[in-house]
């Protein structure tokens, strides 16, 4: 009798613990998507706003277009919230992305360099000039902004005089187009390239030991140094591999555009500031490589819906900024309510 009594004890307090067990979960998923997801809402909730003032907002067509709109500024931001994550900034990306773009349109249009080839060279271009950039900031202890303000000059400035300010057209290379507008199926290629951008942020970042070393670096230099992760090792890598996406997109654009402008990234500085910090949201330097293509795609429905509602541009400049910060308000409060500790 005391023999069951104990094991029916036992099998209630083995109940008890597995029920805490699954609680414990769900409230650690429901954390993670609060935190990680924090502007998934905010998206579901622009989507449906949009999509009741304008019939064809939410029609494949146009979500397409959204999408295509908003592939070059998510792989820029997805770089930058690579080196947010080291704990320091990079404003850079614009004059990376002019020079790689320039660069590549006057060796396609003079040696007919063949496709990969271009691809290849507009990588390593970013990753060199991502590898100055962590010399200055990582070697050297120069302040990274103003350090990486001087290699977007320096570097938006050569694209510039060594074109002449020409634009170079690039119909007549239709494998560039291609990469720039061409579609696989419903979908065009820029939004493949922006989703490989994501996924090799995402595992780098989340599942391996350098990526987290890397977080750690920008949450806590201190402590990660007496951990014995190098900063400087990990600060260099971050621009780096940012450098290397800017290059992406630099090669990206030129198919977007069809020609090369000297001055074509100058526009996007704005759009891939609002998405990373929309994306980080809290900005704490953490890494949220999802929240970020949100936030881009959230940027890129609000411009295509303001467009297809005729608000003129001098309301539209006023209108964007509102619902951004509204938005981020949003964003910030999901992300504040927790269930567990």
């Amino acid at each position: 009798m005391v023999a069951n009594n104990r094991s029916t004890g036992l099998s209630t307090d083995k109940d008890i613990l597995i029920k805490k067990s699954i609680l414990l979960r769900i409230g650690r998923a429901m954390n993670w998507f609060r935190y990680n997801l924090a502007l998934i809402i905010p998206a579901i909730v622009v989507v449906v706003v949009l999509s009741c003032l304008h019939p064809s907002f939410l029609t494949v067509r146009n979500m397409t277009n959204i999408l295509r709109e908003v592939s070059v500024i998510g792989i820029l931001a997805v770089g930058l919230c690579i080196v947010m994550a080291s704990g320091k900034f990079d404003i850079s990306f614009y004059g990376v992305g002019n020079f790689v773009m320039m660069t590549c349109a006057v060796l396609v249009s003079s040696y007919q360099l063949p496709f990969i080839s271009v691809v290849l060279l507009g990588i390593a271009i970013g990753m060199a000039i991502g590898a100055l950039n962590g010399f200055l900031v990582s070697i050297l202890h120069l302040p990274d902004i103003m350090a990486t303000i001087g290699v977007a000059g320096l570097f938006a400035g050569l694209s510039y005089m060594y074109t002449e300010g020409v634009f170079i057209w690039m119909y007549a290379f239709p494998r560039i187009i291609w990469l720039g507008t061409g579609k696989v199926g419903p979908i065009t290629v820029p939004v493949f390239v922006l989703i490989a951008a994501v996924i090799i942020a995402y595992i780098f970042m989340y599942k391996l030991k350098h990526g987290l070393r890397l977080e750690a670096v920008g949450i806590n230099p201190d402590a990660a140094t007496h951990a014995g992760i190098s900063t400087v090792k990990y600060r260099f890598l971050a621009f780096l591999l940012a450098g290397g996406f800017y290059g992406v997109a630099g090669v990206v654009y030129l198919g977007r555009m069809g020609k090369g402008l000297p001055t074509g990234f100058d526009a996007l500085m704005l759009p891939v500031f609002a998405a990373t910090f929309m994306g980080t949201a809290m900005f704490k330097g953490k890494a949220n490589i999802i929240g970020t293509v949100v936030g881009a795609f959230i940027l890129g429905s609000v411009m295509n819906g303001l467009t297809l509602l005729n608000i003129h541009w001098t309301r539209a400049d006023l209108y964007r900024p509102v619902i951004f910060l509204i938005i981020l308000i949003a964003a910030v409060s999901i992300r504040k309510r927790r269930v567990v500790g």
